[in-house]
């Protein structure tokens, strides 16, 4: 529900449903993800918060591509390209074809002064991805002349 209510900008019924969620079990995962989701749309300190929760979560979890860019996003919030960029990076590592991860990519060499290049390369990756629903993703790399060796 919390995604839900951000989706549609009601960030005040999100913290509602967060504080349900933190009295009820405050320690389990699917209220640490929603946590972070919110604090990272609260912004400020609170990005702070969302990245020790999500750092908590590789700890425990393992740095899967959804936490490693959710990660990435915490950092590029608070201007740590670098950091955001590795991060990615190592989640572009575990999930080659993921949309999110390679347009974040995309806003990161923006930030750090890649070449134009890069970033279009990322940009035809995700519209090549979105249009061709291959099953096998290893298949973009070959067609995309190796995106992920940059």
């Amino acid at each position: 529900m919390v995604q839900c209510y951000l989706m549609v900008n009601r960030v005040d019924l999100a913290e509602t449903q967060l504080r349900t969620m933190q009295r009820t079990d405050d320690d389990a995962t699917i209220t640490q993800l929603a946590s972070t989701r919110v604090y990272l749309v609260q912004g400020g300190e609170r990005i702070a918060d969302a990245l020790a929760t999500l750092t908590d979560l590789v700890d425990k979890y393992g740095p899967t591509p959804a936490l490693l860019s959710a990660q990435a996003v915490c950092n590029m919030r608070i201007g740590n390209w670098a950091e955001a960029e590795r991060q990615l990076l190592q989640a572009s590592e575990r999930a080659i074809a993921e949309p999110e991860v390679l347009v974040n990519l995309a806003v990161c060499a923006l930030h750090t002064g890649k070449s134009r290049d890069i970033v279009n390369r990322y940009i035809t990756f995700v519209s090549f991805i979105r249009t061709t629903r291959t099953s096998e993703p290893r298949e973009h790399l070959l067609i995309l002349g190796g995106l992920a060796d940059n």
